[in-house]
């Protein structure tokens, strides 16, 4: 999305000080960059309380051909949630339905569930302190799942890419993201000040040395983390960069930021009211993204 559209807009960031729209992006749904020339999308005919045929699509933006990837009957919260492997070899996805949330993992070698969790209470949402993030290391070599919402299992899962096998897992978790490279994830605890992180060869340590109460963070190219919202003794309800070395940078316009290989839930705040039996209707596979050239 860029700074000033109302609508998802395909630009050209070679210069990101400057980018170039090619076409803007219209429909009930919620893509994301798959390659520079492909997008993916999740849809369902489902919904929390009547489950449906749901889907993970692409399509090819220059031939206009759309291809099913992934196909489950679901249609609950978090249903849909994906993200793929920094080469597009690995796709992660969620189903969800009244029984349970299941975290699949598709690559050539079949489709495969490797972790299942208890299905999403009907409950309040709090924009501040829920998330659901899923993505693989720049590295490839893992893919996390950080998720506040499900009855039962382990909300912060680490996962080595090739088998699905569990790196490291903990109780609870929210608002993360995986740094600009190798295998560094940074995350909090719901209600938490200290934000914390895992490290491929060192284990969980102490991100920062200030305590932050930081909202959606995203990692940027210039290995600095850019929470959406980031609360201090100095300064509430900002947007800004933090060095991945602790030290605050310089600060970021959101038009700069950008993040690779991993999706959160795209539930616009007026859809965060209530998760579960109450969440609303996901996207359905009918309503056909349509480009539009810009003039």
């Amino acid at each position: 999305m860029m700074q000033g559209s109302t609508t998802p807009v395909l630009a050209d960031v070679t210069d990101a000080r400057n980018p170039k729209p090619i076409c803007t992006i219209t429909g009930s749904w919620s893509p994301q960059l798959v390659t520079q020339t492909m997008i993916s999308w999740s849809a369902t005919q489902g919904s929390p309380g009547t489950a449906g045929e749901s889907v993970v699509a692409v399509l090819d933006l220059y031939t206009g051909t759309s291809t099913v990837v992934a196909t489950w009957t679901g249609g609950g919260f978090l249903d849909g949630l994906h993200a793929w492997s920094p080469d597009r070899g690995f796709l992660a996805y969620l189903t969800s339905d009244a029984n349970a949330v299941n975290l699949h993992l598709l690559s050539g070698g079949g489709d495969r569930v490797v972790a299942s969790m208890g299905p999403v209470p009907g409950r309040g949402v709090n924009p501040s302190e829920d998330d659901a993030y899923l993505g693989f290391s720049p590295d490839g070599a893992y893919f996390a799942l950080v998720q506040s919402y499900t009855a039962s299992g382990d909300h912060l899962q680490i996962r080595h890419t090739t088998d699905g096998s569990l790196a490291y897992s903990q109780a609870s978790g929210t608002m993360a993201t995986w740094g600009s490279s190798g295998s560094h994830l940074y995350f909090r605890k719901p209600l938490g000040t200290v934000v914390s992180l895992w490290d491929s060869s060192g284990g969980v340590s102490q991100a920062f040395g200030q305590q932050l109460a930081w909202i959606r963070p995203r990692a940027t190219p210039a290995m600095t983390i850019s929470p959406s919202r980031c609360e201090t003794t100095r300064a509430r309800h900002t947007s800004g960069c933090m060095g991945t070395v602790g030290a605050p940078a310089a600060s970021c316009p959101t038009s700069a930021r950008r993040r690779f290989g991993s999706t959160r839930s795209p539930l616009s705040t007026s859809r965060r009211r209530r998760a579960g039996t109450t969440a609303v209707q996901a996207r359905r596979p009918n309503r056909m993204a349509r480009l539009s050239p810009m003039t």
